[in-house]
């Protein structure tokens, strides 16, 4: 098929809703340019399996995206926002089965114009400032900024719904520089139009931008302008976002809609804050798109800080963050199609740093190719595998292993007696792994989580967890903390942690969707819920369900219920588990306290049977299994350990050879 052709039908809508009009695009016909208005529809008709993205051949830049799909192959409809203008480059492409896009040399790229007809104010030859223009502007118009340097500070567009275009040079980089000379910011927008006009700002080099709180270049708050092929240059501010500082309107839950800036074809360098050198973003859900963000410093954030609030999260796609100082991304942002990398070295002129490591095999391998997990975290995307060799990470406290809104796997190595050889080291201080939403399944395997703060926080996911073991942490409800989840937990351990309302596991949820949880083989081992009278120690379950096959939850204690504890609102089932040997509030030696449906091979006792040395698969008896751990971690390592002296040599074989058979015989 010719995917080169382009036509462009224009049908009128209903009579009711005459101010609005309907384009339709065919695509495979002759290629045109059109022009629309805020609040017309443009549908894509074409073949199944065709992707319509704005942007230049396969540069998408993030503006409108969508595909036309099996098995009802329906058009793809966008509706024209409220922009004062714009234009914008757009192109279609077939794409394969697999979902992955194919040939871009033969995209056919069209053109959508979007005006609404107002005046066109020219600087300097109307006013000799850019704010004398923008006082005189009303929603719609045009500032058109002619070629030069201007010296002017704090700028303010007010709510104004209008678009500031600087003129460009041949190469299509912004010939308009607006230079605040330290005097103060460069410019502020604040606020929605009246009108519900969009804001536009393109071609503009922000420099010399100076505020003792935030924004040296540029702050914006609560408005959904788009920045477009602007520089912010060698600003500074004395709090968050030296080049930038975004707030906007965090949106919530459906149906509420985020109020937040898109930042496209930017660049952020030599810029300097306390929080968020190159850009901060605290509330809203900012876009940067096809940017660079390089040689900017902070205290925190150096090239990006995206605040940590709820439903606030910055997406960054396609963009290049590079030396940065003292990091490079740090808080909830979202990188699609980035990179991320402490160097911006470029020996072989591509374009993209030697750091970039773009993984199509969908593996990420850390430190071979990302150096640290928060750095792959930062890279990955959507169905990815981050595969950490074996090895100690130390985390720092202000780092966060965030996972939001995708479904990943995180996998360690394992040593020769299977157990974690990857050990994630929080240092009594920075947060464990907490995973946030997601459609997929998250999968988090063979990790050795200690001396983190909730070392594992799974939120609104499906979540299986795999031979991970947890000791020396602390939480505040568990080590393990579950909310409206669908959580499985296979054969991992949890001792000697310490919790405030729980010590181990614990399932409480925040209304909406029960949590399931489902335990298997795990040990719950010698964990302290500190809280008097209402701590848990072991297994906490407040909401949803879990059941619990072949687990052992011992020798816990807490200022409550010790073992395990079931709310009137939860259910559980418990099969061939064993709980012991717990104390709780005041010397309380009961084991289990609420109802649970018992499946059979439970053995609940006060107290703990004796040890059984040698019993490494915990089967009842010494045997073949239990020899080839003890070999597996011959001289390597403590996990094949009789004699407690740490290590496992000749002694320890000899003991399991002394003790051969059934347990305590």
């Amino acid at each position: 098929m010719q995917w080169a052709r382009l036509t462009v039908i224009h049908v009128l809508a209903m009579a009711s809703l005459a101010s609005a009009t309907t384009h339709t695009v065919e695509i495979g016909g002759e290629v045109n340019t059109f022009v629309v208005a805020p609040g017309d529809t443009v549908v894509f008709q074409g073949a199944c399996l065709t992707s319509v993205n704005s942007g230049q051949p396969c540069i998408a830049d993030g503006v409108f995206a969508g595909a036309i799909y099996p098995p009802f192959c329906e058009p793809f409809t966008w509706e024209v926002p409220q922009f004062i203008w714009a234009e914008l480059p757009f192109y279609a492409i077939q794409i394969s089965g697999d979902g992955t896009s194919v040939n871009c040399d033969t995209a056919w790229a069209g053109h959508i114009s979007v005006t609404t007809g107002g005046i066109t104010i020219q600087v300097p030859d109307d006013y000799a400032t850019i704010q004398a223009a923008i006082n005189a502007a009303n929603d719609g118009d045009t500032i058109s900024i002619a070629a030069g340097t201007y010296i002017e500070h704090d700028l303010s567009l007010g709510n104004k719904g209008i678009r500031i275009s600087g003129a460009t040079d041949a190469d299509g980089n912004p010939a308009v520089t607006i230079d605040a000379q330290q005097q103060g910011r460069v410019m502020s927008i604040n606020g929605e139009s009246a009108s519900g006009f969009v804001p536009l700002i393109q071609n503009i080099v922000f420099t010399g931008g100076s505020s003792p709180v935030d924004g040296g270049g540029l702050n914006c708050t609560t408005s959904n302008a788009i920045i477009r092929n602007c520089h912010f240059i060698d600003n500074w501010c004395g709090g968050r976002g030296g080049g930038v500082y975004h707030t906007g309107q965090p949106g919530g839950p459906p149906p509420s809609q985020p109020v937040s800036a898109r930042f496209v074809h930017c660049l952020f360098t030599g810029n300097t804050a306390e929080e968020g050198g190159g850009i901060y973003g605290r509330l809203g859900v900012p876009e940067l798109v096809s940017c660079i963000v390089t040689d900017n410093s902070a205290t925190v954030g150096g090239g990006i800080n995206q605040c940590s609030c709820k439903y606030a999260v910055m997406s960054v796609m396609d963009t290049i963050v590079c030396g940065n100082s003292p990091d490079q991304a740090v808080g909830h942002v979202a990188l699609e199609s980035s990179c991320t990398t402490p160097w911006c070295d470029d020996p072989d002129g591509d374009g993209q740093p030697d750091g970039c490591l773009y993984d199509n095999d969908g593996i990420l391998h850390v430190p071979d190719e990302y150096a640290t997990i928060a750095l792959a975290l930062q890279n990955v995307a959507d169905g990815n595998t981050i595969a950490i060799a074996a090895g100690n990470y130390l985390l720092e406290e202000a780092q966060e292993l965030y996972i939001s809104d995708i479904s990943i796997t995180i996998s360690g190595e394992t040593g020769p007696d299977g157990l974690p050889a990857t050990i994630i080291d929080g240092q009594g201080a920075a947060f464990g792994i907490q995973v946030v939403r997601g459609d997929g399944t998250t999968v988090i395997e063979n990790l050795n989580l200690t001396r983190c703060v909730y070392p594992l926080s799974l939120i609104l996911c499906s979540a299986t967890v795999t031979n991970c073991t947890i000791d020396t942490c602390f939480g505040y409800y568990g080590v393990i903390s579950m909310s409206n989840s669908v959580v499985t937990l296979n054969t991992c351990s949890m001792t000697g942690n310490q919790g405030t309302f729980g010590g181990g596991v614990m399932v409480v949820d925040q209304g909406g969707q029960s949590s399931e949880v489902t335990m298997v083989e795990c040990i719950i081992d010698g964990n302290i819920g500190t809280y008097p009278v209402y701590a848990i120690g072991g297994v906490g379950v407040f909401d949803g369900q879990a059941t619990l096959t072949g687990c052992t939850v011992r020798n816990n204690t807490s200022g409550g219920i010790a073992g395990v504890y079931v709310a009137a609102e939860a259910t559980m089932t418990m099969a061939t588990t064993a709980v012991c040997g717990n104390v709780g509030y005041e010397g309380n030696t009961t084991q289990i306290s609420g109802d649970y449906t018992d499946n059979g091979g439970n053995e609940v006792e006060i107290e703990c049977p004796e040890d059984c040395v040698g019993d490494f698969d915990g089967s009842g008896d010494i045997g073949v299994d239990d020899l080839l751990t003890l070999l597996g971690a011959y001289q390597s390592t403590g996990n094949g350990d009789c004699d407690g002296d740490g290590d496992t040599d000749v002694d320890d074989l000899l003991i399991l050879i002394g003790v051969w058979g059934p347990c305590n015989a």
